[in-house]
């Protein structure tokens, strides 16, 4: 082929403008291309420097900056430092060996910003609050425009070798964690790890958590799972479950295992005011749902008790408020000690000897009293609303003869009440109705008590002195001031009467307290305890500033009667009481006088009073002299055991006798009419 000149022509270029200014900007391209290829990153330390700083309000430094341009970039950091507050122990608060973060280029181009993955290696940190409250882990973040910020998305955040030191010096806590995520797969998020330990609350810890991956906690559509097991003193506790949006809380689907020592040691931890228990296991649901968190159809023990039912915190309002309802097919009356600030659960159970309950013993001990002296904690009483019904169907005990219990507790703003604290016993009921104003110091408590149609056959069969039929009833009302049993008791203002009557008593027994030498031997030959038969027991007793004083308190038998006088000291727990028997029947051997007890509540004196063993006290003397008070209680009488009950007859018995002896008698007089009582709203 042969070119000429015109075809040669053809060929050239046209250098128009377009095609100039298309060489440029390609031109353009390639530079600014090399230039970040080959730029000194490093120099731009210094402004991401000032911006990390301005950003958290503290100085941050970093030791190196890099960045390497690819389709998709890394951004590298490394040595990084966070300084600590001023007054903080040590000069960073966190420090950073390597932060690398992988960011696609093209969609920047477009306001996007995609970050695939986040690599965080050996961060430490030491996060503190001092003794006056302050802390070093408050950033000032400047202000928010409120403006809506970048689109970004997120992927995968690894931690590598990571370690957070926290103390709360005022909370008595300090804790080292060792955090690692841990990749399960390819393509899968990797886990978190968290483990270790130190003191919380002034108990030693132990912390193991697994938790789905940390930036998928800010996904609202994915819940994040949790497994988490925690040893805090004598406490252990597993957690399992997901939880919804955990930035913000907003939900928990959780189940829940925990046991301990005593309930008690629950307070630092999740703020819950229970006196001590016995040891414990409970497990059930865990739930959240915006500011209540509700404990479901959980089950256990307590002691040698069962526990289960429902129960939930309330914390919208200023006082959270705890609610439930809580069950027991069987409890054993001790594990329910603590609750008077007694040391909890059975005497005879090694389970129950636990470090809390040997603290409770030798504060008991070293006190010398023999009424509980465990204070109230008032201020528990007041950072808590409570409405709670607790139902035990089966009652077990050593010394007395409950069946059930039903108890409806309220507490709202320091003031508590116990409307009902009932107790059933065969058909009848012993009804306490308890308030307590914990809003003043000491506290001040009104006490009353009811005794309906108590089963004395049920009563017989745990004392085993006496048997056969019968009824009780009677009443009770205390009111005082005081942070604990003692104090109230030691303080306190009330009456009380109790009227019983059918039955059976111990012969023997009766012979030794009437001093019959001959009777009482004759028993112990044969080896057999006759009984005699219970006609009635009247005791009407006063409390006043803590002295109790029985007005009136008879035991009247088919063999002997008995009446006891004095008093019972119950601020320094020391009695002085006279029993005088009057046995009706005749015998040699028979010394009839008084016996004196004595001394401390601990540990009385029992023993004839010397000088007084002429024996002149006759049945109807005795009863005679009796007769006033007992004439006084007369209508409580006939009000708690009905128109045939003996101890009206016994009265009436009295009175006949009285009057044949020419003694003057006053005539019961008619009690005045209770004031109305307002109606209820």
């Amino acid at each position: 082929m042969t070119l000429n000149s015109s075809s040669v022509r053809s060929w050239r270029p046209r250098w128009t403008l377009p095609r100039i200014l298309a060489g440029l900007f390609a031109l353009l391209v390639v530079g600014i291309a090399l230039f970040l290829i080959f730029f000194d990153w490093n120099l731009l330390r210094p402004m991401v420097e000032r911006q990390a700083s301005a950003a958290l309000g503290r100085p941050v430094t970093i030791g190196s900056f890099d960045v390497s341009l690819r389709r998709e970039s890394w951004i590298e950091m490394h040595d990084i430092t966070v300084a600590n507050a001023p007054g903080f122990e040590g000069e960073h608060l966190a420090t950073i060996d390597r932060i690398a973060v992988q960011v696609k280029t093209f969609p920047l181009l477009i306001g996007r910003i995609s970050i695939p993955e986040i690599a965080v290696l050996r961060p430490k940190a030491r996060i503190e609050t001092n003794a006056a409250g302050e802390n070093n882990y408050r950033f000032d973040l400047g202000n928010d425009d409120g403006g809506d910020g970048p689109d970004i998305s997120l992927g995968h955040l690894t931690i590598d070798d990571a370690d957070l030191r926290y103390i709360d010096v005022p909370k008595k806590t300090d804790l080292k964690l060792h955090a690692q995520t841990d990749q399960i797969g390819d393509g899968q998020e990797p886990l978190v790890k968290v483990t270790g330990g130190g003191r919380y609350n002034g108990q030693p810890t132990k912390l193991n958590f697994q938790g789905g991956a940390l930036l998928s906690f800010r996904d609202p559509a994915i819940a994040y799972p949790v497994d988490i097991a925690a040893d805090v003193g004598r406490t252990h506790a597993k957690i399992k479950g997901t939880i919804e949006r955990p930035l913000d809380f907003a939900g928990a689907k959780l189940q829940l295992d925990i046991a301990g020592d005593s309930m008690s040691e629950l307070y630092p931890l999740i703020g819950l005011p229970i006196p001590a228990t016995p040891p414990y296991t409970l497990k059930g649901g865990l739930d959240f749902a915006g500011k209540i968190i509700v404990f479901r159809s959980f089950a256990g023990t307590v002691g040698s008790s069962d526990l289960s039912g429902d129960f939930a915190v309330n914390l919208q309002n200023e006082r959270p408020k705890m609610s439930g309802y809580l069950i027991s097919q069987k409890i054993v009356l001790a594990d329910l000690a603590g609750f008077i600030g007694a040391p909890p659960g059975k005497d005879d159970d090694p389970k129950s000897d636990t470090a809390a309950r040997q603290a409770l013993e030798k504060k008991a001990e070293a006190s010398g009293r023999l009424l509980p002296t465990e204070p109230i904690a008032l201020d528990k009483l007041r950072a808590f609303d409570v409405d709670v019904v607790y139902r035990g169907q089966r009652i077990e005990s050593d010394y007395t003869p409950l069946d059930k219990v039903t108890a409806f507790l309220k507490i709202e703003d320091g003031q508590l009440s116990l409307k009902p604290l009932a107790f059933g016993i065969g058909d009848g009921t012993i009804e306490n109705n308890i308030t307590l104003d914990g809003r003043q110091n000491p506290a001040a408590i009104d006490f009353t008590a009811e005794f309906k149609n108590v089963d004395l056959q049920r009563i017989m069969k745990e004392t085993q002195l006496f048997q056969g039929v019968g009824r009780i009833a009677g009443n009770t009302r205390i009111k005082s001031t005081g942070n604990s049993i003692s104090d109230m008791l030691g303080r306190g203002d009330g009456d009380l009467q109790v009227f019983m009557e059918g039955g059976t008593f111990s012969k023997l027994l009766l012979e030794l307290v009437g001093l019959d030498v001959t009777e009482a031997l004759g028993f112990l030959i044969e080896g057999a305890d006759r009984q005699a038969d219970l006609r009635c027991l009247i005791a009407d007793m006063h409390l006043r500033k803590g002295i109790l004083t029985p007005e009136t308190l008879l035991l009247d038998t088919s063999d002997t009667n008995i009446n006891v006088t004095g008093d019972i000291n119950l601020r320094d727990e020391t009695m002085d009481l006279r029993i005088v028997p009057a046995p009706k029947d005749m015998s040699i051997l028979t010394l009839r006088g008084p016996i004196r007890v004595d001394g401390p509540m601990r540990d009385p004196s029992i023993q004839p009073e010397t000088g007084n063993l002429a024996g002149r006290t006759t049945a109807a003397v005795l009863l005679g002299v009796l007769l006033t008070p007992l004439a006084a209680i007369l209508p409580t009488i006939e009000l708690g055991l009905g128109e045939d009950s003996d101890c009206k007859g016994l009265v009436s018995e009295v009175r006949q006798k009285a009057a044949a002896r020419d003694m003057p008698i006053e005539a019961p007089t008619k009690p005045a009419a209770a004031p109305p009582v307002p109606p209820t709203k």
